[in-house]
């Protein structure tokens, strides 16, 4: 019975063939929560039903492996931040930029999506942004958990404010934790210590633990609650979460004219104004693919996921029906409305992160990493041109 087991062996070999996971499938997903790998196997799901791009979902609960497979694997896609994409281009990573999340609603610019923006309740006349020296901030996350209430706010004062300084070696945190008054600055990661003061103010008393004020809508909450002077935030926060938007209960009967903005020039204005008064502004989160990639699958992911099928098309942005914690994004942004195709030059990391457009737009996100990070170029730190636009040059441009 030789020819028996012979047979036996190519059978096995065929189902292993067939049920190996790249095997006919059009690209992999990689994801890094369990919310996200289940979006992502519904949405696998209705794109299959309806006879679309065929995909697969894997699921890896550190980021960083999310990166080695798309560097690795020629059809792996992973949706990332800004703040991941500067990261992962400064070591060194093979990727390619081929969709841009787009909030067309919420901002009227096409230049950027989200501006940065500094917070606090009305009436509190003495804060100044040119003065938050031993203030009590409310940030959206550390690191790469809130780009605009953290990354660029930071930046802005490690550019403007001599008084905000960090050692020889650039230790972000130390500089931080000796700047600000008590603060929380939720860290999911662990990596800042629970007796700094930047987690006196958390509600849990651990930044790492932090839950209630961790995002956006935490960094707000944190505010509304005393717990900070000044959020970081951006700038459809507030409008998001007022004047019976939101439905959050802690939220209810906040008005959003209880609160207003602080402006590079030490002056205020009320939220409606954020195109006036900015601390920066911040490029829409990516999807990414290794840049060795066919372009024929590129294109076809581009067009698939831009045009998803009618069920898909309902869960694709959608968070309300996936269990997640409270600020975290379940493979897409809250409030992306679509997907703008990047080609060109633009797939470049490099070039994504900078601004683009018009040669008054001179701010550049990874301009700005570059300088919060202590990457110089032969000067002690880069200056980051128009990170603020203030009084009648920021109208002179956005006119």
């Amino acid at each position: 019975m030789v020819w028996y087991a012979d047979v036996k062996m190519l059978l096995c070999l065929i189902v292993s063939t067939f049920t190996t996971k790249t095997w006919a499938l059009d690209f992999d997903w990689c994801t890094t929560s369990s919310p996200g790998f289940k979006k992502c196997e519904d949405l696998q799901r209705e794109f299959q039903s309806a006879g679309k791009v065929d995909f697969s979902c894997s699921e890896n609960l550190i980021k960083s492996g999310c990166f080695k497979d798309v560097e690795t694997e020629p059809k792996t896609v992973f949706s990332v931040s800004p703040g991941e994409l500067y990261h992962a281009q400064r070591r060194g990573g093979n990727l390619k930029v081929i969709l841009a999340e787009d909030y067309s609603s919420a901002v009227s610019h096409t230049y950027f999506s989200y501006y940065s923006v500094a917070v606090v309740k009305a009436g509190r006349t003495d804060l100044r942004l040119t003065n938050l020296k031993d203030k009590r901030i409310c940030h959206s996350g550390y690191d790469f958990e809130g780009k605009n209430g953290w990354d660029i706010p930071i930046s802005y004062l490690y550019t403007y404010h001599r008084s905000f300084r960090m050692d020889d070696r650039c230790s972000i945190l130390p500089a931080i934790n000796n700047y600000f008054g008590d603060s929380c600055l939720p860290d999911p990661s662990g990596t800042i210590r629970n007796d700094m003061r930047l987690c006196a103010a958390c509600s849990s008393g651990s930044c790492s633990r932090e839950t209630r004020y961790r995002g956006y809508k935490g960094a707000f909450r944190c505010l509304v609650e005393d717990a900070g002077e000044v959020a970081f935030l951006t700038h459809t926060t507030v409008s998001d979460l007022t004047d019976g938007q939101g439905g959050e209960s802690w939220a209810v009967g906040l008005k959003s004219s209880g609160y207003r903005l602080l402006c590079p020039d030490g002056s205020q204005v009320t939220v409606e104004n954020y195109g006036q008064c900015f601390v920066g502004w911040m490029r829409p989160n990516v999807v990414v693919i290794g840049d060795d990639a066919p372009g024929d699958l590129v294109t076809k992911i581009q067009n698939n996921l831009r045009n998803p099928p009618p069920r898909a098309a309902e869960r694709i942005f959608d968070t309300s029906r996936y269990t997640a914690l409270d600020g975290v994004d379940v493979i897409f942004s809250e409030g992306t409305e679509e997907l703008r195709i990047v080609d060109g030059q633009e797939q470049y990391p490099r070039n994504y992160l900078a601004m683009e457009g018009r040669a008054q737009y001179q701010f550049s996100y990874a301009r700005a990493m570059d300088a919060l990070y202590c990457v110089t170029s032969g000067a002690h730190r880069y200056s980051i041109h128009a990170v603020v636009l203030t009084g009648m040059y920021i109208a002179s441009i956005l006119l």
